[in-house]
């Protein structure tokens, strides 16, 4: 079963990694399709296998200015990536970015191919965590951006996707996650600047008073969007 998806392109290519459930099984895989030809020149390519076996894990795609693929997810209750070579068309070997209670939200590909990963730690509190990598591969500071109000599994707290902007020729970077607040959801973004180690704002994106009450952990599912260098986010389902 495919539980989820995250796409990104590279010049006439579309990169494409999924996350499978098999039983008591879990692979991310990769796929790669060429519009140009119009086939899939990639299928079912093996990244990793996880440990932790569960539809809530998440995974994340950047694909770098020269092809090489960079994917972010979670393996035994920790956040790994691994780099996969266009020239070589090989996957290197698994590097840790947070051992110990961590899981895996999304990344996004700012300037100079630095890659920003967006994950949550679990531990006496729950929190929202960035890391950069740049382009030699070197990791930056592990930033805690957000400590939620209400001790929440890791495994949730992130809702969507992010994104890279401009506003006034200044390139940003913003994510989505969400607040538990004695189980009422609340949408936030968190934004800075497109550097290795910024500043962090978090803002909460629903109306006041209308954040999304359940009794499932999992709570809203948001998307992020940027037009004319505004953010924009919208509450698209509630998973029970």
């Amino acid at each position: 079963t495919v539980v989820s998806t995250v796409v990104s392109e590279f010049a006439h290519l579309i990169f494409i990694v999924s996350h499978h459930i098999s039983g008591t099984s879990a692979y991310y895989r990769l796929h790669v399709f060429d519009m140009g030809a119009r086939i899939w020149t990639i299928t079912n390519e093996v990244i990793a296998t996880p440990t932790i076996v569960s539809p809530n894990a998440h995974v994340g795609l950047c694909v770098r200015s020269n092809g090489d693929v960079v994917a972010v997810y979670t393996n035994n209750d920790a956040v790994e990536y691994k780099k996969r070579s266009y020239s070589t068309s090989t996957w290197g070997s698994a590097v840790s970015i947070r051992a110990a209670t961590s899981y895996a939200g999304s990344c996004v590909r700012g300037a100079s191919d630095l890659v920003h990963i967006f994950f949550s730690v679990h531990s006496a509190s729950d929190e929202v965590h960035h890391r950069s990598l740049d382009s030699t591969d070197v990791l930056g500071t592990d930033q805690t951006v957000f400590t939620l109000t209400t001790v929440l599994s890791g495994l949730y707290q992130f809702c969507g996707n992010s994104v890279r902007y401009a506003v006034d020729g200044t390139n940003k970077v913003a994510f989505v996650f969400k607040d538990n607040n004695a189980g009422t959801h609340n949408v936030y973004a968190g934004t800075a600047n497109d550097t290795a180690n910024p500043v962090w704002t978090t803002t909460q994106v629903n109306d006041s008073g209308n954040g999304v009450r359940t009794t499932s952990a999992r709570g809203p599912f948001a998307l992020i969007a940027v037009n004319g260098g505004r953010i924009s986010s919208k509450i698209r389902g509630v998973f029970e």
